[in-house]
């Protein structure tokens, strides 16, 4: 068995026969028994209780694994945790390809002193993919420091980045990482950037943390469900309160806004469409005078820009 072509494995703890694998989009219950027990093993030593989630490290490979119970008794979820770092290279090993105007548009905002980078779109979209691909173009171009807090981790983030880099990686189980913002905001160094990537923003208390962060000088990444790019707007205002205060300052901090949807082309492949709001004086003016509905007009204006650059090139 290839482990680096496994996606997902379904160990029966009672059963292994019955163990399922999911592997290039084909699922069979044809799983190395050995390899199987091996990882079993591995388990046993975590003394994991029902319910909760923890990493291994099996043959160089690490899975995220979960505990649950079926009716016929626990139940071992394991997701193989990529070794690679998205990125916003066109050939990224996601399969992802991003608007090759990602990196300049990144680049330009990155002038600017902190503020909020947020993906938004409906589950299973790849929101964590492409922060993640963000976080590493970033944190690659500019250096400094990033810590990130995700409920669970989706990829091996932790580790030097570029010659001046580095990032460390918080499991927060719960997503409650509103105390964790606060605490961490004391943990970086000054004189060099700092990032912090929130693998997603649920509620009111991380969104206003998330607030207070970027406005004390930390780049924030971030993914919130959204359907498209007004509606995740109005969403984080609101779960900030909405007040005068919030709208001028994330007016102010809005950096880069992706908004992306996962689409089945007409030959059956899949692929992901983006749009894309940029911050800057045009959409301060919109939420300092509650003209939220004027963000769809924005960002149709953002784009024919975008368009006419590229054939004037």
């Amino acid at each position: 068995m290839n482990l680096d072509s496994i996606a997902d494995l379904f160990i029966e703890v009672d059963r292994l026969a019955e163990s399922t694998v999911l592997s290039n989009n084909v699922l069979s219950q044809n799983v190395n028994e050995e390899v199987l027990k091996g990882i079993l093993d591995k388990l046993s030593t975590l003394e994991m209780e029902v319910g909760k989630d923890r990493f291994i490290t099996y043959e160089g490979t690490i899975f995220r694994a979960h505990l649950g119970c079926t009716k016929t008794g626990k139940q071992y979820s394991l997701r193989r945790v990529p070794s690679f770092r998205p990125s916003l290279d066109k050939e990224n090993k996601e399969g992802i390809k991003f608007p090759s105007y990602f990196p300049r548009t990144v680049q330009k905002q990155l002038k600017q002193t902190g503020g909020l980078y947020l993906v938004t779109g409906p589950l299973g979209s790849g929101k964590s993919t492409t922060a993640a691909a963000l976080l590493n173009y970033m944190l690659t171009l500019t250096g400094g420091v990033a810590r990130t807090l995700e409920d669970p981790p989706e990829y091996d983030l932790q580790g030097k980045y570029g010659d001046n880099g580095i990032c460390w990686q918080h499991e927060v189980e719960g997503g409650d990482f509103a105390p964790l913002i606060r605490s961490m905001m004391r943990s970086f160094p000054s004189g060099v950037p700092s990032y912090m990537l929130l693998g997603e923003i649920r509620d009111q208390n991380t969104a206003q943390e998330a607030l207070r962060a970027m406005l004390n000088g930390t780049s924030v990444l971030a993914t919130i469900h959204g359907e498209d790019i007004q509606s995740s707007v109005l969403r984080f205002l609101n779960l900030c309160g909405n007040g005068a205060y919030v709208r001028e300052s994330l007016g102010k901090m809005l950096r880069l806004l992706i908004n992306q949807h996962k689409i089945v082309t007409l030959s059956g492949a899949s692929e992901v469409k983006f749009t894309t709001l940029e911050g800057g004086n045009d959409l301060n003016a919109i939420l300092s005078q509650e003209k939220t509905h004027s963000i769809r007009d924005l960002v149709t204006l953002q784009n024919n820009a975008r368009i006419g650059e590229s054939r004037g090139k």
